[in-house]
């Protein structure tokens, strides 16, 4: 008599568990949401060293070249700024004339 109740919760608790797991799968799909940026729609940025993609207000922020561009750490940013400013000498010196050997 006690197996034939055990059996008995256990089927109970199971079928419980099949409902919920449907149920969910039904409130899922319904209220599904498209994916924007992020974790509930928090805009991200990319840092374009490293590659990184993070919540813009946790972005380091710097202006290259005219653009404002974002970053995940200051190493990130001071490197993105030195090689900007290697692009930008090179770019001048390919501008100036040729040096005449007199």
């Amino acid at each position: 008599m006690l197996v034939y109740l055990f059996r008995f919760l256990l089927v109970l608790v199971f079928l419980r568990l099949l409902f919920r797991f449907i149920g969910g799968l039904f409130r899922g799909y319904r209220q599904a949401e498209p994916v924007s940026g992020g974790a509930r729609g928090v805009p991200l940025v990319r840092d374009r060293v490293c590659n990184t993609f993070l919540p813009e207000e946790r972005a380091l922020r710097a202006v290259i070249a005219g653009r404002e561009e974002f970053f995940c750490s200051a190493a990130c940013r001071d490197r993105a700024l030195a090689d900007a400013s290697v692009s930008k000498s090179l770019a001048g010196a390919r501008d100036l004339p040729p040096h005449s050997t007199h």
